[in-house]
């Protein structure tokens, strides 16, 4: 199978994938019911902000486990889950990530069952860490032949999709409006995994601060997204 194809990159960013990505608003929800979102120019700015930290904050861990070595050793990958879970404190985005990380995994063994995904699988197991997503993506896609760009694309495509998604529901936009979002902020996207496209967990940083607050007060929210 010539995993390289576009058909299984749309494949993959179908949200007909049902991994429930989707249902989760990454702090949105919690910024429109705080007041924060009051206007279009304040939605442009929150989700210009969610892929700031998607850049800054995931994409160095993503990037990481991308180049783990296929003859790499248990500590150098436990390293990389152990300083994700220190890096993510927050309870409702770590189980949200735990979730979907799960999901992907358990997909993507049963649809397309590729070599390689029983080593990390026992690592895994070994450190007694969760399938979290930042770190499993990588991997997943790694073992079915895709590069480093397309798999930044993918992430970056699903990450403003799920945002737009979660917009529409929350009746902040319609569908139309939400893929003209979408397009626009393409070119903006493809900026950002230029400049990330070389960090490394250790160069995480989160500077967010308000999408930060509100992704932490999440969990407190009676959820029309997440818990109905």
């Amino acid at each position: 199978m010539k995993t390289t194809d576009n058909f299984l990159l749309l494949h993959l960013a179908d949200s007909a994938w049902p991994t429930g990505s989707f249902a989760f608003s990454n702090g949105l929800e919690a910024l429109a019911k705080l007041g924060r979102i009051r206007d279009f120019s304040a939605l442009m700015e929150a989700l210009r902000s969610a892929l700031i930290s998607t850049s800054e904050a995931d994409l160095p861990f993503l990037n990481s486990a991308f180049a783990l070595a296929d003859d790499c050793g248990e500590e150098e990958f436990e390293a990389i889950v152990a300083d994700w879970v220190a890096f993510n404190t927050v309870e409702s985005m770590r189980r949200a990530n735990e979730i979907l990380g799960d999901n992907w995994w358990q997909l993507v063994k049963c649809i397309y069952n590729p070599q390689g995904l029983k080593r990390y699988e026992e690592f895994f197991q070994a450190t007694g860490q969760a399938n979290y997503f930042t770190v499993a993506f990588p991997l997943l896609l790694k073992s079915l032949d895709f590069s480093l760009e397309s798999i930044h694309q993918l992430f970056y495509h699903m990450a403003i999709r799920d945002q737009l998604s979660a917009a529409i529901r929350l009746g902040l936009i319609g569908p139309t409006k939400a893929q003209e979002i979408h397009a626009e902020l393409s070119t903006e996207i493809v900026e950002l995994s230029r400049l990330y496209s070389n960090r490394t967990h250790p160069q995480a940083v989160r500077s967010q601060l308000t999408l930060e607050l509100a992704q932490a007060s999440h969990q407190y929210l009676h959820s029309r997204l997440f818990q109905n």
